[in-house]
């Protein structure tokens, strides 16, 4: 139901409401969900692609008793309701979803480019209705260093479950291709607490496979070249059973500024690039267009597709993009991560536009650390750029975006 409209089907993933005719600033989503049941204890979760920008959930037996469970604001990024407590397997629920993007003509939150009246509004990118264990792994990231020359494991556990819980965590790298010979990492033991979400690390780990075996960028430029990628597991055991695992994939490489000069795993590297700003292309689709238009896409029958269009950036002498203004979706950084262009990843929030109050965004930091840890785990990008333009002269403001 767009604001100040009538109730109309809407698509999700579709690019958002702008791209399927609603010109509103919000909208509240709605639908009944049968909520899956596994037959055992579970954590459930409605995941969301992406959301600009506030999103406000309720969820209740039919639409006259519905309780908010949610509040959050993002830009470019995902949001994950947690609906664990609120609903119970095999039942039907109603969801009300209330998104505000634009309040009196203004965004709420850090916006790529307000100047462009096409940018998605809404949730776009896709929403699953997910069932985990009761307690399970939330996600994987490796910190590598070539200087200490040691990766270190990390991951989120979390225990939905009203009773604490004893684990063991166990760790391990696996090979995306060659085969490498890799550390062994000591098993940890953890105790979780009813509704505890925790980070825990590994020792950092020798990485044994030597030089071959890091991340490289294509440079210089070689035809089908493909970069060093690994993998890191994570999984939980209870006494003997296998509770749950994740893992990630990544890439054994450091970028480190030294003087004034910039290396990659110890070898100077000049960044030569340009910035891809995705709200030229919104245009194009009236919304969301890296997850529309086949460019940015797999390749097709009639069109190279995204790595297409990377081949032709290395082949061209550049070897770095900057997400100017936003993040680009996973599959695009994963691409970069095998085909070793470098990123710079940004904020979404631009100097003092629409966005701005008194010399600072709404929300900045929030979707600028959302950003971040959605994206830790791509090797491609080597640095991040806190804000475009950015006009405020307080050195605490920036200090505090660092």
């Amino acid at each position: 139901e767009p604001e100040g409209g009538a109730p109309a089907a809407n698509e999700v993933p579709g690019g958002g409401w702008l791209r399927q005719g609603f010109r509103c600033e919000a909208g509240v989503y709605e639908r009944t969900v049968d909520i899956p049941d596994p037959g055992r204890p579970a954590a459930l979760a409605l995941e969301l692609g992406a959301v600009n920008h506030r999103l406000e959930c309720f969820v209740g037996s039919d639409g006259g008793a519905l309780a908010k469970i949610h509040d959050e604001v993002t830009a470019f990024t995902g949001q994950t309701v947690d609906l664990t407590p609120h609903v119970k397997p095999g039942e039907r629920t109603r969801l009300r979803l209330a998104v505000r993007a634009w309040q009196d003509g203004r965004p709420i939150a850090p916006h790529w480019a307000e100047w462009c009246e096409c940018i998605a509004r809404g949730i776009f990118r896709g929403a699953h209705l997910r069932a985990y264990p009761s307690v399970f792994v939330e996600d994987v990231w490796v910190e590598t260093s070539v200087c200490a020359n040691t990766a270190t494991v990390r991951a989120t556990v979390v225990n939905a479950s009203t009773a604490a819980r004893s684990l063991r965590a166990e760790a391990w790298f696996a090979t995306c291709g060659p085969a490498w010979a890799y550390p062994s990492l000591p098993p940890t033991e953890i105790a979780l607490q009813p509704g505890e979400r925790r980070e825990i690390a590994f020792e950092p780990a020798p990485w044994i496979a030597g030089a071959e075996s890091w991340w490289w960028p294509n440079v210089p430029y070689r035809p089908g070249y493909r970069a060093q990628l690994h993998w890191a597991e994570v999984a939980l055991r209870e006494g003997d059973a296998r509770v749950h695992g994740a893992r990630v994939r990544f890439g054994f490489r450091e970028c480190r500024q030294v003087g004034d000069l910039f290396e990659i795993n110890g070898v100077r590297v000049n960044f030569r690039g340009d910035n891809l700003q995705v709200a030229n292309y919104d245009r194009i689709t009236g919304g969301d267009a890296i997850d529309l238009l086949p460019g940015f896409l797999p390749p097709s029958t009639n069109c190279a597709g995204w790595p297409g269009a990377v081949e032709n950036f290395l082949r061209l002498n550049y070897n770095v993009q900057r997400t100017h203004m936003g993040p680009w979706t996973p599959y695009m950084l994963d691409v970069c991560d095998e085909m070793g262009l470098m990123l710079i990843g940004e904020s979404a929030c631009r100097w003092n536009g629409f966005d701005m109050q008194d010399g600072r965004g709404f929300h900045e930091v929030k979707c600028l650390r959302d950003i971040v840890r959605r994206d830790r785990h791509h090797p491609a990008l080597v640095r991040w750029s806190s804000k475009n333009e950015a006009q405020n002269a307080d050195p605490a403001y920036h200090v505090e975006l660092y």
